[in-house]
């Protein structure tokens, strides 16, 4: 479970005191196994709220509680860190089981040794959203409909944390 309190999200202005505040006054409760859409106009702070809550960008004011959530990017390259499919999701924490059945899940068992930017795009999204989803991540924040968990022939789902949300959930 996450909890945001009293937050006020944004980079610093200027002075360094933070004038420009993107959010002020957030507070979200998020439930394990609870799906959840961030929607709003192009600048609403969709993304530096993601951010937060994945500690890649830390609150100006306020609390978070609870285990950091992974971000997935829209494009899945920019988040690889491992030169094969399957180091990808072994610096998830995932182990060697694990990774093994993950590659099976996603359909890229056969490029376990490729790597990831050798890929299809679709594969791509796949790995990143699999990287994520590892056993060690609490929740995982894609940060677009197009980029929610889409493992093969299933349909796309919302954010979730704590298990893989219902196969009928669907982004509203």
């Amino acid at each position: 479970m996450l909890h945001l309190r009293g937050a006020t999200l944004g980079p610093p202005g200027p002075s360094g005191r933070g004038e420009d505040a993107v959010l002020t006054a957030a507070d979200l409760e998020i439930r394990a196994g609870r799906l959840l859409a961030v929607v709003g106009r192009n600048g609403a702070g969709k993304s530096t709220l993601l951010g937060a809550l994945s500690r890649l960008d830390p609150l100006r004011a306020g609390t978070l509680e609870g285990a950091a959530a992974g971000l997935v990017l829209q494009r899945p390259e920019s988040q690889f860190v491992a030169d094969t499919v399957e180091d990808e999701l072994s610096a998830s924490g995932a182990s060697h089981d694990v990774r093994r059945a993950m590659l099976e899940r996603l359909d890229l068992a056969d490029h376990a040794a490729q790597s990831p930017y050798r890929l299809s795009g679709g594969q791509q999204r796949r790995l990143s959203l699999g990287a994520m989803r590892s056993p060690t991540a609490r929740c995982s924040w894609p940060t677009s409909p197009a980029t929610a968990w889409t493992a093969p022939r299933t349909r796309p789902s919302s954010p979730s944390c704590g298990r893989r949300p219902r196969r009928d959930a669907a982004w509203s």
